[in-house]
């Protein structure tokens, strides 16, 4: 862009006429552009209320403060070298042309963001002692919970009460995992607290049957519902993950295991 000697209008470059007075603008060269930032440093504002000051004045006259204890220079940190606001010491970003401040890209920002998401979840960030430790309290309490049901639903006939007897695992697994998967970090560790008790819950099913019943009865139960440890496997991963998701802040508000261990 040039600007008109005559009438001061600007004009885009290669035009020989300015079009609003006729003037000949073969000679006219193109005016540099401002550097905003040179002009920022030297300008004088009042520390208070960010008013510019001639050099020199003692006093701000817009807001009375007083100047001669303070530099006249003005820390140019805060301000944006693009379009010269005042920022806060803290501001990454101007609040009114949105130049970036801090100097970070966000290609850099990017990067961190998913790399933090690619780490979340790997094996070396599991602490398999806690796991391990809440699945035992776990499955002692889904062991307890299903062979107190079974007490209650007594010695089965031939008939009708069968399928109640796998049911009394489903609930103790359901309770116990609901509630110890509240306490691993995230849903990766609580994943595998339900997996380890769903699968150990399945190997002691049997031994549960004995104990309550008999050997005789353990055996028929045993052809009848030899099937039930991936039925166990999935329901304790995904009754994990809801548990970290819908219940870990309700549980881990009340009980407060990190405490004891």
């Amino acid at each position: 862009m040039v600007k008109c000697p005559t009438c001061g209008i600007e004009v885009e470059d290669g035009i020989q006429l300015c079009p609003n007075c006729a003037s000949d603008l073969t000679n006219i060269k193109e005016e540099p552009e401002e550097d905003l930032s040179s002009q920022i440093n030297s300008v004088n504002l009042c520390p208070s209320c960010s008013a510019e000051l001639d050099d020199n004045v003692e006093f701000c006259s817009k807001c009375g403060t007083q100047i001669e204890n303070f530099s006249n220079s003005v820390d140019t940190s805060n301000i944006c070298p693009s379009c010269g606001v005042k920022l806060d010491s803290d501001s990454k970003f101007c609040i009114k042309c949105g130049a970036n401040i801090s100097g970070d890209s966000n290609e850099d920002n990017s990067e961190i963001n998913y790399n933090n998401q690619n780490t979340k979840y790997k094996i070396s960030n599991i602490n398999f002692g806690r796991v391990i430790l809440y699945s035992i309290l776990s499955l002692t309490l889904a062991v307890v919970i299903s062979t107190i049901i079974l007490y209650l639903l007594g010695y089965p006939t031939f008939g009708s009460d069968w399928p109640y007897y796998p049911l009394a695992f489903y609930i103790g697994t359901i309770i116990s995992i609901g509630l110890f998967a509240a306490f691993p970090k995230d849903k990766l560790e609580a994943g595998i607290l339900g997996f380890i008790v769903g699968l150990t819950l399945f190997i002691f099913e049997n031994t549960i049957i004995s104990f309550v019943f008999n050997e005789y009865f353990a055996n028929i139960y045993n052809l009848g519902y030899s099937g039930h440890a991936i039925g166990y496997i999935i329901v304790g991963i995904i009754i994990a993950i809801l548990s970290q998701v819908f219940l870990k802040e309700i549980i881990t508000e009340y009980i407060k295991l990190d405490d004891l261990f």
